[in-house]
């Protein structure tokens, strides 16, 4: 190895800890990791690849590779914002289609092909179809954690930063059909004061889902009470449910 190349790894190190160290990183483990770590940003500027971490992923991802960190849509809209050919999506299924939905013109690739979320995968579109034939003339909302299929089937995508606004402009006598997180939507129909809706549709496949008493949720964090209250206030009764099939509450 010559001199240049020792000190690229010696800076690559460096930048390393001075991130990783915040999460209990040595130094040793750093310099172990910057070979890869630099390979893998020199081939991202030689592809024009603008590589994408969604916030779940661990720290070597994070903050030994991605140029830009945080939340599925937030991340997609600024890989659009890039002049980047690539996008590589470092998250799951759902987000990979959202950055290709916002760049169709730009190649998207997903590191991991399997890299599902059972929320996404909790509606099809088979689903969306059949409310639609049983609840005709509905308003049919979902979350933008849903599968590409699933979105082109519905009449519109919210965010949990809009939802309540996205319930509020739906005339008050129209059916609403939220899917497919019904804690969300369940929240956002009260806050909105539609009362009494939306419809939640949520496929579980037989897994059994266990809500959390907000009890026992961490308390004392800054906005923590205001997290809680959106996630729990209308959590379904009782605590323990199993859904086999698709479920309309």
């Amino acid at each position: 190895m010559n001199t240049e190349s020792k000190a690229r790894l010696e800076a690559e190190t460096d930048r390393l800890l001075a991130s990783l160290s915040r999460v209990g990183w040595t130094r040793a483990e750093c310099a172990l990791n910057a070979p890869l770590t630099l390979r893998i940003r020199d081939l991202a500027r030689e592809k024009r690849a603008v590589i994408l971490a969604h916030t779940y992923q661990t720290p070597d991802v994070l903050f030994g590779v991605a140029d830009f960190r945080g939340d599925s849509l937030g991340l997609s809209e600024k890989a659009r914002d890039t002049d980047a050919d690539v996008i590589v999506f470092c998250g799951v299924r759902f987000m990979a289609e959202t950055a290709k939905i916002l760049s169709p013109r730009k190649t998207v690739l997903l590191p991991s092909v399997d890299a599902g979320c059972s929320l996404s995968e909790g509606i099809t579109v088979a689903d969306v179809r059949a409310l639609r034939a049983a609840h005709p003339g509905a308003a049919v909302v979902c979350y933008v954690n849903t599968s590409a299929d699933v979105k082109a089937e519905c009449d519109v995508v919210c965010t949990s930063a809009n939802a309540v606004k996205i319930l509020q402009s739906i005339p008050a006598d129209k059916e609403i059909i939220f899917t497919p997180d019904r804690n969300l939507g369940s929240w956002a129909a009260q806050k909105a004061g539609r009362s009494g809706c939306p419809k939640i549709a949520q496929r579980m496949s037989g897994k059994s889902c266990t809500q959390r008493s907000p009890a026992r949720l961490p308390r004392g964090i800054p906005g923590i009470d205001e997290v809680i209250e959106g996630a729990m206030q209308h959590a379904p009764q009782p605590a323990r449910q199993t859904i086999s099939a698709l479920s309309l509450i």
